[in-house]
């Protein structure tokens, strides 16, 4: 693009490929590319459901807005993306506090899951494993909301 001095430059995102979960490399209108790792942002309702990697794969670029777009609403500016180093760190950091009680949620979920579903020894018994909990609710309670 073609700015005056002193303008911000403003760089569509024009495709992308897979490298990994959750990591794409990026290219822009003017040619550039950039490698991004969305692992550590995937938290919160938009962004958090990501986590499923079938769910992060059905990205797509949107040419009207000039980014990336998932199903579940999440996008993010392209000239974040362009500048990804410089904003990566702001952007977890918020992404957590506000978000701190979802991932306290699903961490709690993780773990009771994790206790459930592992291998007990054989047993003619035909019981549930001891230490089984009904799986925690990822939606906030009036005891989990933060302050």
């Amino acid at each position: 693009m073609n700015n005056q001095p002193g303008e911000i430059e403003l760089h569509d995102v024009v495709s992308y490929a897979f490298i990994k979960d959750y990591v794409l490399n990026v290219r822009f209108d003017d040619g550039s590319e950039r490698i991004i790792d969305f692992a550590p942002i995937l938290i919160g309702p938009l962004f958090g459901p990501l986590l499923d990697p079938k769910l992060f794969r059905q990205v797509r670029v949107d040419a009207d807005l000039g980014t990336l777009v998932w199903p579940t609403g999440a996008d993010i500016d392209p000239s974040v993306l362009y500048n990804w180093p410089r904003h990566v760190d702001a952007i977890v950091q918020r992404r957590r506090q506000r978000w701190a009680w979802t991932t306290a949620h699903r961490t709690a979920a993780s773990s009771s899951i994790a206790s459930c579903t592992r291998s007990p020894k054989r047993t003619r018994s035909l019981t549930k494993p001891t230490g089984c909990r009904k799986k925690p609710s990822l939606e906030p309670s009036e005891h989990s909301w933060p302050n």
